[in-house]
């Protein structure tokens, strides 16, 4: 059996194709043993890849291009069933706008993570000044945690996801208050990457590892079910929760893992605009479609 470590920066349910094809044996059918690790934020991942520690994982996309922008050897091999802006603001209940934020603490991933970009585009579009008008707290793996950040009042607000953002709601520790997707109407979102050398020397490896993610992803969309107790027993959360969760954005899924080129080009657009990168980029150089 051929061991893989898939790495990721978040304990989330954009994570549960890959638990799913182990649990299934879908992995196993191609010859493959993949181990999920994780590093609570896209440079923290990046950093990793950078020293050949991971070789094949995923991430949100602005993370990958500022790293791949300063060097960082790895292309993109597919897109992840979160291909769109799954992502959300949620904020205690009652904060009723993005103007409420001011004065308050907004909990991300991490410094540089995805969401730093995000929450400062989402504020300054709502006349919230991002620099002085709120607080940023890096919190790493708190936010997909038991949400305790969020009860004691550590943060007022945060960029959570499924299946914790079903899991606040029912502690009634919070609401969603804004979509990133209502600010980014077509975006390229998450991403499957490969590290140059290892993808060059084992490409047979990496499309079966990409072939088996894109079974696993269209069995769970055709029988949602069949995911529903792996996925209750992953997050530690009740089933009627992880099912909650799991329908929130289905319907939306992306089980071809194909990347959005034109979602792509926004994105590229948009974070040189904001001045994350400083040179252009080439997409066919940078993609490597699995």
């Amino acid at each position: 059996m051929y061991k893989i470590i898939w790495g990721a920066p978040s304990f989330w349910i954009e994570r549960i194709p890959v638990y799913y094809a182990g649990d299934r044996g879908i992995f196993r059918h191609y010859g493959l043993h993949v181990n999920l690790e994780y590093f609570y934020g896209g440079p923290e991942l990046c950093s990793a890849v950078n020293d050949g520690e991971i070789k094949v994982g995923s991430m949100g996309l602005p993370s990958f291009i500022k790293a791949y922008a300063e060097g960082m050897p790895a292309r993109i091999i597919g897109s992840t069933v979160l291909q769109q802006l799954d992502h959300y603001l949620v904020a205690r209940p009652d904060l009723k706008s993005m103007g409420d934020l001011r004065g308050k603490k907004i909990g991300i991933l991490s410094s540089g993570s995805c969401d730093t970009y995000f929450i400062r585009h989402m504020l300054q579009k709502e006349g919230v000044d991002p620099e002085r008008e709120v607080e940023l707290i890096a919190m790493g793996r708190q936010l997909g945690g038991d949400l305790t950040c969020f009860s004691s009042g550590q943060i007022d607000a945060g960029f959570v996801i499924e299946p914790k953002i079903s899991m606040g709601e029912n502690l009634g520790l919070f609401h969603i208050l804004a979509k990133v997707g209502d600010y980014y109407p077509r975006y390229q979102w998450g991403i499957i990457f490969a590290n140059d050398k290892y993808l060059r020397e084992h490409t047979d490896r990496v499309r079966q590892l990409v072939e088996a993610y894109r079974e696993a992803s269209r069995e769970i969309k055709a029988d949602p079910e069949s995911a529903v107790e792996l996925g209750s027993k992953i997050f530690e959360i009740k089933e009627k929760v992880f099912r909650k969760a799991l329908h929130r954005n289905l319907a939306n899924w992306a089980i071809d893992a194909k990347i959005d080129l034109k979602g792509l080009k926004t994105a590229l657009t948009i974070q040189k605009e904001m001045d994350s990168i400083k040179k252009e980029l080439v997409i066919e150089d940078m993609l490597y479609q699995m």
